[in-house]
């Protein structure tokens, strides 16, 4: 199986906290995956990874409810605030 399929059956069958993905990867957008993730488990909470800063991805990853946008390169101080602010926030 591959990694693509294995974590949309995770999705369909296993509840999840935390969703973080890049926009840019083979067969899938992060957007797409970050879609899935919502209209399965709309409390998660959804974290994109990204390098491009263009306003088509950032207009689309509204419109899927991402709650978080890391620009690369990131660093793991960064990426640990951002779980942890998104984690504490009312409603997540």
């Amino acid at each position: 199986m591959r990694r693509r399929e294995g974590f949309v059956t995770l999705l369909e069958k296993q509840p999840v906290s935390l969703v973080m993905s890049d926009q840019r990867m083979p067969k899938m957008t992060g957007v797409e995956l970050l879609k899935r993730a919502k209209k399965q488990w709309p409390d998660t909470i959804r974290i994109m990874l990204t390098g491009y800063t263009d306003i088509q991805t950032q207009t689309a990853t509204t419109e899927v409810g991402v709650y978080g946008f890391l620009l690369k390169p990131w660093n793991g101080d960064d990426l640990r605030m951002s779980v942890q602010r998104l984690r504490d926030r009312p409603g997540t």
